[in-house]
Parts: C-alpha cells; structure tokens; sequence
C-alpha cells in the first residue's frame, strides 16, 4: 500500500497493488493536488502509470495541471476524487467549474472519462453525488463500478 496521507483534517490519497505485481512507487508533484503514483510494469512494453489525485474545493483546478498529471507517460489512468460534478457523469448534481474544466480537458484530448453510474459520495443533507472518477490516457476502463463497503462519506470504486 502507498499512500500520501493530509497533514491537515483526515483523508489523503492512496493505492494498493498486488506484491506479484512488478511495480514501484513513483513521485509526480503538482501543489494543487494531493497523489500517490505507481509504475506497474509490463514485459516487452511501457509501464502503465496508475495515479491516485485529490483536489480541494477550495481551489480551481487548473488545465495545465490536468496535463501535468499525464506528461511524459504513454499509458496513464488517473483516480480521482476532484470535487468535480458535471451533467454527463453526475446528472442530478449541481454542476461547477471543476466539472466543466475536467470535461473540456478529456473532449480536447481525447483522454476518457470513467465514471460509476452510482453515486460515490453521500451527504446527509444534500443529493448524493459522482465525484469519484478515473480518466485515462492509452487505455480503456471497460467497468467502473461504487462499492458500497466502508463506512465513509466516500464509496471505493472498482475500475
């Protein structure tokens, strides 16, 4: 397991892989987001970078991170809890800046957008909503599915 854990109030980023697997843990350092990289390797062919990123609401998210998150790297899926909420994967969300930017940056790109058709995050107050995404570059997520498994305001979600 590597994980990057918040030096203030709970939470951090997070991925756990399979000791079999050939890996290593790999540092990508953007200020405005919180990660945790790993190279999985592959035999006769480039290693595939699984990133795990979080980004505050208090802050816009910035195309020129997006891009940073996927330099330099051929084969690239990006987990992320982005606070971003967007019609086309969270209908009955409030939608806001950060999902405009995120959907924008993947319709220019041509990276894909994964997300579950259940809700990820669950409010008390407010409508549960998907803000647990994966975007990937060189690949394809062919399932996205939230597992309702721990007692959190966050579902894990399997891609």
């Amino acid at each position: 397991m590597y994980m990057a854990d918040r030096t203030f109030r709970g939470g951090g980023t997070a991925i756990l892989i399979k000791r079999n697997i050939p890996h290593h843990k790999i540092k990508i350092v953007i200020p405005s987001f919180e990660t945790t990289a790993v190279n999985i390797e592959r035999t006769n062919n480039q290693p595939i970078t699984v990133i795990s990123a979080y980004h505050s609401l208090r802050k816009p998210i910035l195309v020129q991170d997006l891009y940073q998150l996927f330099r330099n790297q051929d084969y690239v899926l990006v987990a992320d809890d982005l606070n971003a909420k967007h019609a086309s994967w969270s209908p009955l969300a409030q939608q806001n800046v950060a999902g405009h930017t995120i959907r924008r940056f993947c319709d220019c790109t041509g990276f894909s957008l994964n997300a579950p058709l259940e809700p990820t995050h669950f409010h008390k107050s407010l409508r549960n909503t998907i803000i647990d995404l994966a975007t990937c570059k060189g690949m394809t997520v062919s399932e996205v599915t939230s597992i309702p498994e721990l007692s959190s305001d966050h579902n894990p979600v399997l891609f």
